[in-house]
């Protein structure tokens, strides 16, 4: 059976800037596509590169926040969004909350850039997980 296509070029950023400060979200979608793709590619049975009927996720970074933990500089961030069918944009669930993550060490961009890779990656995991769940309910 041929990989199922999944879009992930739909990111966004949360325009309230004070839950997501200007100077991150301006790197933020880039760095969720990438994360994005990079996490379906490594799935089994699902691709973002052979565009075909499959299935959509557009994530939107909701939150950044900078609290200690335990004690250590932290950043924490927060994905949510929706999946669809793709093209037809049927939506399948209008909010995924699956992507929060805290990085501990640190409180830079890196450490933000790096915060926003790891929540995209598991919000793209639990899409996955939901997705194949779907297809063995809706062969």
């Amino acid at each position: 059976m041929a990989d199922i296509y999944l879009e992930v070029t739909s990111m966004a950023v949360n325009k309230d800037t004070k839950k997501v400060p200007t100077k991150h979200g301006v790197r933020a979608i880039q760095l969720m596509r990438d994360a994005a793709a990079k996490a379906a590619r490594g799935a089994s049975g699902f691709t973002p590169d052979k565009k075909g009927n499959g299935f959509l996720f557009e994530g939107t970074l909701d939150e950044i926040s900078f609290d200690p933990y335990k004690g250590e500089p932290a950043v924490s961030c927060k994905v949510v969004g929706l999946i669809a069918t793709y093209p037809q944009k049927v939506v399948l669930t209008k909010r995924l909350e699956g992507g929060k993550i805290s990085v501990v060490g640190g409180t830079s961009d890196r450490h933000v850039d790096n915060c926003i890779k790891e929540a995209m990656d598991k919000a793209t995991n639990d899409v996955i997980s939901f997705l194949k769940k779907y297809l063995k309910a809706n062969p």
